[in-house]
């Protein structure tokens, strides 16, 4: 697969400050560095992006080298991003797949993989919650062509 879409509609906003509206508790500084480096690499888009399927579940590596396990529907994983561990879920839901990866500290992120159109191309959108920020929820779209080497 080659070629991330950038943001689709809705984008990457939100509101401002920390709390949403009504303020609240500023979060520690450990609890901002592990959300930042997560948003990191959560935001990061590769130009490329390989699925392999496996017994376990799948396997997708970027064009930089890194890897995330997705495991089988309905089974649990661990993993990091930039330091950061957090728990994935995996179920299928309307003809996508959805992954759940929640961070310790609030941070979730739900990515739905959907293959469709022709020529084919895989869509990934991913919706960050537990950012502290007002507003809806930031959500990235990434979409890749099918590579047929």
């Amino acid at each position: 697969m080659g070629r991330p879409g950038m943001p689709g509609p809705g984008g990457m906003g939100g509101g401002g400050g920390f709390g949403g509206p009504g303020g609240g508790e500023m979060p520690n500084r450990e609890e901002m560095e592990r959300t930042g480096a997560a948003m990191e690499g959560v935001m990061r888009m590769s130009n490329r992006l390989i699925i392999v399927k496996a017994e376990a579940g799948y396997l997708l590596t970027e064009d930089d080298g890194v890897s995330m396990r997705i495991p089988a529907e309905g089974k649990k994983d661990t993993g990091a991003v930039n330091g950061a561990p957090f728990e994935t879920s995996t179920k299928w839901q309307d003809g996508k797949l959805r992954v759940e990866r929640k961070f310790k500290g609030g941070l979730k992120v739900t990515d739905y993989y959907a293959v469709a159109g022709e020529p084919r191309v895989l869509t990934v959108t991913s919706k960050i919650e537990g950012t502290r920020m007002g507003g809806a929820p930031p959500t990235v779209n990434r979409v890749y062509d099918l590579d047929a080497r």
